[in-house]
């Protein structure tokens, strides 16, 4: 094992260590490992940072712009919604809808935000069914993950892997070139959890892990809010600022 070898795996236990500790944050980690191997000598700078320049990278930043205006204009959420609002209250159908409507989403956006649109209305659905959150959270995590065997877009690993074929001289991936081996895995992971899998799935309690996931809607009703709430500004230079709503005589009027 040659020196440089050797402090490459050095490098590498010392990264995951720090991951896995959950100390640093992952970006961090990563600029740093770039860093140590800069001032090692074991890359040279344009060889460290040549990756920020790369088609895929510019392509994954974009795909998390993307996430972020589905996410944010609510257009993920309503089909969210409208996907769980087929599934009825059959547990094997709720599951089998989830995952399919989830994979399908994680084929054109980030899977992560794609699981984390689902995952406040999953929690509500299985408050209202009874089902532990448990049993249609993994697979709803699941097909985030088998979604991005969908298309070129559906996860960073597989437009890294054709902007690697590209700079090989090699044709890079077409968007839907890999449709042909994620639709039967897809297909495949819901069937088994919707038969076997869902006989392997944990049954956790619901009533202490789903209360801090409330809905907005379920607080309304919990907390017997008013049916609409009213937000007041107070200017810096107001002579109210710092007074409590008894100090300042602030009222309010039902109508």
């Amino acid at each position: 094992m040659t020196p440089q070898v050797a402090l490459t795996l050095v490098i590498l236990a010392g990264a995951m260590a720090l991951l896995i500790s959950e100390r640093v944050r992952m970006d961090a980690v990563a600029l740093l490992v770039v860093l140590i191997l800069v001032f090692s000598g074991l890359l040279t700078p344009q060889e460290a940072f040549s990756g920020f320049a790369s088609p895929a990278v510019i392509a994954v930043a974009s795909i998390f712009v993307v996430s972020a205006g589905l996410f944010q204009t609510g257009v993920a959420r309503r089909i969210g919604k409208t996907i769980i609002g087929l599934a009825g209250e059959s547990e094997p159908r709720l599951i089998g809808v989830l995952m399919i409507g989830v994979a399908l989403l994680s084929a054109v956006m980030n899977d992560v935000a794609a699981v984390a649109v689902l995952l406040p209305v999953v929690v509500g659905i299985a408050k209202q069914t009874g089902i532990a959150p448990s049993r249609l959270l993994l697979p709803l995590a699941y097909a985030g993950v088998m979604g991005g065997t969908l298309t070129l877009i559906g996860t960073p690993p597989n437009m890294i892997v054709s902007d690697m074929l590209t700079e090989r001289g090699l044709p890079p991936l077409g968007f839907f070139e890999i449709t042909r081996v994620g639709v039967p895995l897809v297909l495949a992971g819901t069937a088994f959890m919707v038969t076997l899998g869902r006989r392997l799935l944990p049954i956790r309690g619901t009533r202490d892990r789903t209360s801090p996931a409330a809905l907005p809607e379920e607080l309304v009703s919990i907390y017997h809010l008013p049916e609409h709430l009213f937000a007041v500004r107070v200017p810096a230079g107001s002579p109210i600022v710092g007074q409590s709503l008894a100090e300042c005589r602030m009222q309010t009027v039902s109508t």
